[in-house]
């Protein structure tokens, strides 16, 4: 059944044409995809009964709408939300207005400008809604910032700030000149400054320790021919 604009009278047949939320807006008297609530040059004006049928609705609400249309609402999609803004690249999470969907939406000035739009906008993320992580209160990140330490696994953000002084969870990225690792503060701290190795589990990446020793048991192996 055909459902006319009490702003223009353009008939639409029962709102298909519509998205949700032009659809609210149709039924509030705010206008139409069409005339988006602005009058026509010659005012629209119900005739009959069948100017006000509203499908299944109630007919008088149509004729409301249309004697109230002074103050009808603005015929203007819905604004998006800002749910969060990730505090390492700037990317905001927001919610559409007009589908309710979940999006990333990078400002233009915010710090991952410049490689965010390198890569897909997600990465298989199921709920925008909450950040992958949160180091801090104020500090929540996205899923192209989270990393977790390749030593211990502790969780990582290596476009956070990082400092002297940390809480539990509050980690910094390295180590210089390896883009391939990632490390948190406490790692680091025990990394060996010779190899990259790591003084606690024994591990040397580059064997300094052995072959130091080696080389220790030759030269005593040589003095003692000498």
């Amino acid at each position: 059944m055909q459902i006319k604009c009490v702003v223009c009278g353009e008939p639409y047949f029962a709102e298909l044409d519509m998205e949700e939320w032009e659809k609210k807006l149709f039924r509030a008297g705010a206008g139409c995809p069409c005339c988006r609530g602005v009058e026509p040059e010659q005012p629209w004006h119900p005739e009959n009964l069948e100017d006000i049928e509203n499908g299944d609705g109630d007919p008088i609400d149509r004729l409301c709408a249309y004697q109230d249309r002074a103050n009808r609402p603005k015929w203007e999609p819905p604004p998006d939300e800002i749910l969060w803004t990730c505090a390492g690249c700037g990317v905001n999470v927001v919610k559409r207005g007009t589908t309710g969907e979940l999006e990333y939406d990078l400002p233009l000035k915010a710090k991952g400008a410049q490689w965010y739009h390198s890569h897909p906008y997600s990465r298989g993320i199921e709920d925008l809604s909450k950040p992958v992580h949160v180091f801090k209160p104020d500090q929540p990140v996205c899923e192209f910032c989270y990393n977790t330490c390749d030593h211990c696994g502790k969780p990582v953000c290596g476009l956070l700030e990082q400092g002297d002084c940390y809480d539990d969870g509050w980690c910094a990225m390295g180590v210089e000149g390896n883009y391939r690792n990632v490390y948190c503060i406490d790692c680091i701290e025990q990394q060996c400054t010779e190899c990259g190795g790591f003084y606690d589990d024994g591990s040397c990446e580059g064997h300094c320790g052995e072959d130091a020793t080696d080389e220790d048991e030759d030269y005593e192996e040589d003095e003692d021919d000498a």
